[in-house]
């Protein structure tokens, strides 16, 4: 599903702070899913703005890649890589 289809969904969702770890795990997975497509810097934005535990994992690299403006694991996964050595 295109970016564009969810992201007024993950928007909403973002206002919810019990859903945050829910909202994590769907840019996460949005990120390594093979279709996943995101456009970095708004799912950026949406990830800083969640109430998530410094620690969590997968956390710090996945800041790391959309930094970087990694929109796929896929596309470029030496970015994953890279970002999982540094945390």
């Amino acid at each position: 599903m295109p970016w564009s289809c969810k992201r007024d969904v993950y928007a909403a969702v973002a206002t919810l702070p019990e859903l945050a770890p829910a909202l994590f795990q769907a840019l996460l997975r949005c990120y390594h899913n093979i279709y996943g497509a995101l456009e970095p810097v708004e799912a950026l934005t949406l990830l800083d703005s969640l109430d998530l535990p410094s620690d969590l994992e997968h956390l710090a690299p996945l800041r790391v890649v959309l930094s970087a403006g990694a929109r796929n694991h896929y596309r470029s996964p030496e970015l994953w890589e890279a970002a999982l050595g540094e945390h």
